[in-house]
């Protein structure tokens, strides 16, 4: 163990106080990363569950409109970015809980295997939140492409009992109180106008 000694003056109860400190901090370095990995952890799943549910209910609804390369750009995008998001959790399970070794008897051996356990619980951590922060932009490029793809103009046919039809645009709101309905014999999108 390592003394504090200011070598200008005698050691005083604050030199002393902060050595004790010092060396509690270095002692308690594992468990902090730990207790720090399993926050993390527990963020991020969290987070990941909340946009899980609400893709479940969102549903797939607003890709119908894009070109098919938009829809597999965003489904490529949006599963990297699942394995990334799972991978991110692992690690930061595995930094959070540690593994499982055999039991070191001496202090020596004791405080090496802390030291070893810390750093690889840090290096779990960091990796994590990078695998998270990927996952982030995987899900920002599915989503912009979603988004910002070009929409494919769909119409809506209707087609009368006495064989007329009607086509318009399916975003015009305008057009359905004109139309009577029992007259309607069916009524279907198209992806344009014949």
């Amino acid at each position: 163990m390592a003394r504090m000694t200011p070598l200008d003056r005698p050691v005083t109860d604050d030199d002393r106080y902060w050595q004790q400190q010092a060396q509690q901090y270095r002692r308690g370095a594992l468990e902090r990363t730990r207790a720090a990995a399993l926050a993390w952890t527990t963020t991020l799943t969290a987070v990941t569950g909340f946009f899980g549910v609400v893709t479940f209910f969102k549903g797939p609804e607003d890709l119908t409109t894009i070109p098919a390369w938009a829809r597999a750009t965003v489904g490529v995008l949006a599963l990297l970015a699942l394995v990334a998001v799972l991978a991110a959790v692992a690690y930061g399970t595995l930094a959070a809980q540690g593994r499982i070794e055999a039991t070191w008897t001496t202090p020596d051996a004791i405080a090496a295997r802390t030291e070893v356990e810390r750093r690889s619980s840090v290096h779990r951590l960091r990796f994590s939140r990078w695998l998270a922060l990927i996952a982030l932009i995987l899900l920002i490029g599915a989503v912009g492409t979603a988004w910002y793809a070009p929409r494919q103009a769909k119409s809506l046919l209707v087609t009368w009992t006495d064989g007329r039809t009607l086509c318009v645009p399916a975003d015009t709101k305008s057009f359905a109180p004109q139309l009577p309905a029992e007259q309607i014999k069916s009524l279907r999108t198209v992806a344009k106008c014949p």
